[in-house]
């Protein structure tokens, strides 16, 4: 196996930090590149990356056309600020909402609404993007930035867009189940990390504070803020909300 590291220096034309590109064979792998001076956004794309070989990446062109089709349509994703061929800087979003939501949880006195907020706000943009048949495909809260009172979606390398029948909870289902199932992954691993975070400041995982965490860090109520922006009947909404529990195994929660 064959490693070439690319340039280290950006393209002057773009005025941002980009991180190199590994060559491994005849495959190419871009990192996201970290944060400048300026804490713009900024990420690297190529359009031969693949990180699972069944599910090729979305080129720049496409992934900046979703983001555009989004904003027009009301949701919040970072405007595209330079472009350099296959790389592109966007516009600062804010911090990632997984490493928001933990410092909300794990501070003395919990912010219960500003967690509320946030969650809900994630919800409500990912269930407008489902109402207009996009797929994220990689629906963790890292892929969610929060600017003050602003919940953005990004990252849309494996974003899809398909016809969906709106009447029929199984076509709904199986047309989103990808973004549920990431959506139970990253809730679990909010909740491990915080218990470990309690554990290391000698707090007891069973104390108010995480009985509270639990409380507000609730999957199937999100879930149910998600379905409930979708186009059509609460019958069919409540059809799909009760798959879902049934597929992912919800009555854990």
């Amino acid at each position: 196996m064959v490693i070439k590291r690319g340039p280290r220096n950006p393209p002057k034309e773009v005025p941002m930090n980009f991180k190199h590109t590994l060559r491994i064979n005849e495959r190419r792998y871009t990192r996201r590149a970290e944060k400048n001076s300026r804490n713009s956004g900024v990420h690297g794309y190529i359009s031969a990356m693949y990180i699972r070989e069944d599910h090729p990446a979305n080129d720049a062109e496409t992934i900046i056309a979703i983001a555009i089709d989004l904003q027009k349509h009301g949701i919040n994703t970072p405007r595209v600020t330079h472009r350099v061929s296959q790389l592109f800087a966007t516009e600062n979003a804010g911090a990632d909402m997984h490493d928001v939501l933990l410092r909300l949880l794990n501070r003395p006195i919990l912010n219960r609404q500003r967690v509320k907020f946030l969650l809900s706000a994630a919800a409500r943009q990912l269930g407008k993007m489902h109402s207009l048949e996009y797929s994220h495909h990689n629906s963790h809260f890292r892929n969610f930035v929060v600017k003050g009172s602003k919940v953005s979606i990004i990252d849309f390398k494996y974003t899809k867009k398909g016809k969906v029948n709106w009447n029929d909870p199984d076509n709904i289902y199986k047309h989103f189940w990808l973004d549920y199932a990431f959506l139970k992954t990253e809730f679990k691993n909010i909740i491990n990390e915080q218990h470990e975070m309690m554990e290391k400041t000698g707090k007891s995982v069973g104390d108010e504070l995480t009985r509270v965490f639990n409380q507000h860090v609730d999957l199937p109520k999100f879930l149910e803020k998600v379905i409930s922006r979708y186009p059509t009947t609460e019958q069919v909404k409540s059809d799909v909300f009760e798959r879902i529990k049934r597929e992912l195994s919800l009555n854990d929660y």
